[in-house]
């Protein structure tokens, strides 16, 4: 099952990784994930359930920030 992890970054380091954010939720489908996401700072981005990702820090895979878009 594909979930939808919505958040909020509240900060970035000088490479532009999220250094701190807030959990806001997670989602069983895209668009009840696109409608919580209202403010600048609000990421989102889908993961496989019951799927083990390792524990590399890694980007999130295919995150975007929809509050952002066609600015």
């Amino acid at each position: 099952m594909k979930l939808w992890i919505v958040a909020q970054v509240k900060s970035v380091d000088a490479a532009g990784w999220a250094q701190d954010w807030d959990f806001a939720g997670a989602f069983t489908s895209e668009d009840k994930a696109r409608d919580v996401c209202t403010e600048p700072g609000d990421c989102m981005w889908a993961v496989e359930s019951d799927t083990f990702l390792g524990r590399e820090t890694v980007p999130a895979p295919g995150m975007s920030f929809p509050a952002g878009e066609g600015s």
